[in-house]
């Protein structure tokens, strides 16, 4: 799979944040603190071998993050929530 900057996948959001530190990313609880949405941080392996982070919304929080984001976001990019235009 491809994920290029992140992508809709099995009713999750997964965010690619390769250019991030793993401090830098714990930083992002603000995401729960904040808007109340429930992710994790996964690890995982580029394919240049460098371990890179994700983090994964929750498919619990999906519509909370959907109701935050949508008015910002240009049509074409709705596929990203798992929106089909």
């Amino acid at each position: 799979m491809n994920y290029g900057d992140g992508c809709f996948y099995e009713n999750t959001l997964k965010l690619c944040i390769d250019n991030f530190t793993k401090d830098e990313v714990l930083t992002l609880k603000v995401l729960y603190n904040k808007f109340g949405l429930k992710a994790t941080m996964n690890k995982r392996t580029n394919p240049s071998n460098s371990v890179v982070w994700t983090i994964r919304i929750n498919r619990k929080s999906m519509g909370l993050l959907k109701s935050l984001v949508i008015p910002y976001l240009i049509p074409e990019m709705l596929f990203k929530l798992g929106i089909n235009n």
